[in-house]
């Protein structure tokens, strides 16, 4: 599976690309399928805990086993995926500041010294900081 965002890069930086994140894949995924397993074990001896013959309940602790698996193996699973997405938005927040500082880079022999700067009115500042102070109650004095 390409992704837009390898288009260029040399195929060697795909590939290696391409392996971390299905190691990265496979590593979430393992830890989600051993904590289902430790959840679902635990969860399968309180069957054991509270029952009087347990060798009656084998089948409880199975199912109960078998979900824990399954429950840690999709959860792991959507862990994995979520952060392949936020290292997808990530790149392409990144690809996006660099864009915009190439767009607006100081130009040689340019004036930038007022770059950013609006005048938005010469005393709007001081009126409501004016209209603050004025506004504010008085401090009592004994």
């Amino acid at each position: 599976m390409m992704h837009a965002h390898t288009h260029n890069k040399p195929p060697q930086a795909e590939d290696l690309e391409h392996q971390f994140n299905l190691i990265r894949t496979s590593v979430i995924v393992g830890v989600g399928l051993f904590c289902g397993a430790v959840l679902g074990g635990v969860a399968g001896l309180f069957v054991y805990a509270n029952s009087r013959n347990p060798s009656a309940h084998d089948g409880f602790f199975v199912a109960i086993q078998m979900v824990g698996v399954i429950a840690g193996v999709a959860l792991g699973y959507l862990a994995a995926k979520s952060v392949e997405t936020q290292e997808q938005i990530v790149e392409a927040s990144s690809r996006a500041g660099v864009a915009l500082l190439k767009k607006y880079r100081t130009r040689p022999g340019g004036t930038n010294g007022n770059v950013g700067h609006r005048k938005i009115g010469s005393s709007l500042g001081d009126d409501y900081l004016r209209q603050l102070l004025s506004n504010m109650p008085k401090p009592q004095s004994s």
